[in-house]
C-alpha cells in the first residue's frame, strides 16, 4: 500500500512539473510571436528533439541531402550562418546539414499555429515580424535580440528574409541586419563572430523506382516538393549544400550595405558549387 501510494505521488508530482513547465513555454510562445523577444537558450533535449524532426523532414519532403564542407563549421567564435531562402523547408535542409546546435530567426507570421509556436520556442527559435522580406515595428529590437542569442550560442537566419523561388540572388533582396547584428555582439558582448555561407540546391525530380517513395507520391508527399506556378511548377528530389569557409566580421567592410553584398557574392558562390553537383 505504501509504495502504491508513493507510485501514484510520484506520477502527480511529475504531472505537476510537466503542466507547470508547459505553461511556462507556451507564456514564451505568445511573447515570442509578437516579434523582437528573445526566450530562454534551449535545453539539450530540445537540441536533440530538432534534430530529430529535422532528419523526419528531410526524409519525407526533401530527399537525400548531399553536404560539401560540412568541417567548416567548426569554428571556435560564434557562427552566424547565412544562406539562399528558396523552399519553406530550408530549416529542415539546414539542420541536417550543420553540426552541433544553433538558434534560429524566423518569420512571426509562420508560427501562429499553437502547437507551432510552442515546439519552435522550446527549441531555441525566435521571431521577427516580417514584411517583403524587412522587419516591421522595431526592428533594431530585432537587431538586439539576434545579438543576444549570438552572444550565446551560433545563429542561423536568412539574409532574404523572405522565400525566393526562383533563387536567384538579386543583391536589393538582401537585408542588412545579419550584419548589424553581428556588429553589435562584437561591440557589446566582445564576441568573435564569423558567418557562415551557405548554399541550397534543390534537385529536379527524376525517376524513383523504390516501392517507399512510390507510397509517398500515392499518399500526397510529392505535393510538398513542388515549387508555386508562379515560377514554374518544379518537383525535387534530394538536394546539395555547400557550406563555405567560415568569413570574420573583422574581414568585412564595416559599412553593413558593402558587406551584405560581400556575403551575397559568397552565398552565390556556394549555390553555383551545389548547382554544379546536380
Amino acid at each position: 500500500m505504501t509504495i502504491l501510494l508513493g507510485s501514484i505521488g510520484a506520477v502527480l508530482l511529475l504531472a505537476a512539473l510537466a503542466i507547470q513547465r508547459y505553461r511556462f513555454w507556451r507564456n514564451e510562445a505568445v511573447k515570442m510571436t509578437q516579434g523582437a523577444y528573445l526566450p530562454p537558450a534551449p535545453g539539450r533535449l530540445a537540441t536533440f528533439t530538432l534534430k530529430l524532426v529535422g532528419r523526419l523532414a528531410a526524409f519525407l519532403f526533401i530527399g537525400k541531402i548531399k553536404v560539401i564542407g560540412r568541417q567548416n563549421a567548426r569554428y571556435k567564435g560564434k557562427l552566424l550562418i547565412v544562406g539562399n531562402h528558396q523552399f519553406m523547408l530550408d530549416v529542415a535542409t539546414m539542420s541536417q546539414s550543420i553540426p552541433g546546435a544553433y538558434r534560429h530567426l524566423g518569420k512571426a507570421a509562420e508560427l501562429k499555429h499553437p502547437l507551432r509556436s510552442f515546439f519552435a520556442v522550446w527549441t531555441g527559435h525566435f521571431a521577427a515580424v516580417v514584411e517583403a522580406g524587412k522587419a516591421q515595428g522595431g526592428s533594431e529590437k530585432v537587431i538586439e535580440a539576434c545579438a543576444q542569442a549570438l552572444s550565446g550560442s551560433n545563429l542561423l537566419l536568412f539574409p532574404q528574409g523572405k522565400l525566393v523561388y526562383d533563387n536567384v540572388l538579386r543583391p536589393d533582396d538582401f537585408r542588412t541586419g545579419a550584419v548589424r547584428a553581428a556588429q553589435l555582439c562584437r561591440s557589446q558582448y566582445d564576441q568573435d563572430v564569423a558567418f557562415l555561407p551557405v548554399g541550397i540546391h534543390y534537385h529536379e525530380e527524376k525517376s524513383r523506382r523504390s516501392w517507399l517513395y512510390g507510397l509517398m507520391n500515392a499518399i500526397g508527399f510529392r505535393q510538398f516538393r513542388r515549387f508555386p506556378d508562379s515560377v514554374k511548377t518544379r518537383t525535387f528530389y534530394g538536394a546539395s549544400v555547400v557550406i563555405g569557409k567560415p568569413i570574420p566580421l573583422a574581414s568585412l567592410p564595416e559599412n553593413p550595405r558593402e558587406a551584405t553584398e560581400m556575403l551575397r557574392q559568397s552565398i552565390q558562390d556556394q549555390l553555383s558549387q551545389a548547382q554544379n553537383l546536380d
